[in-house]
């Protein structure tokens, strides 16, 4: 799968400038990299709202049973 990879991206930028295809792969890793992020904080909230939800059974203020 790997080979395969390499030789579509080789082909496809074969007759492009070094500099072209070095903005290119700049961009592109930009982009992965901020999605990488924006992926990685998301569960921040789900932590929060279960440290939450165990302080609040643990003080008796949730029915015995409750879904989060």
């Amino acid at each position: 799968l790997a080979l395969v990879l390499i030789l579509t991206v080789s082909w496809i930028f074969v007759r492009q400038t070094p500099f072209a295809v070095d903005n290119t792969f700049r961009t592109l890793q930009f982009v992965s990299a901020s999605l990488y992020s924006l992926g990685h904080g998301g569960n921040d909230a789900q932590k929060t709202m279960a440290i939450i939800a165990v302080l609040l059974y643990s003080q008796g203020m949730l029915g015995g049973e409750f879904y989060v």
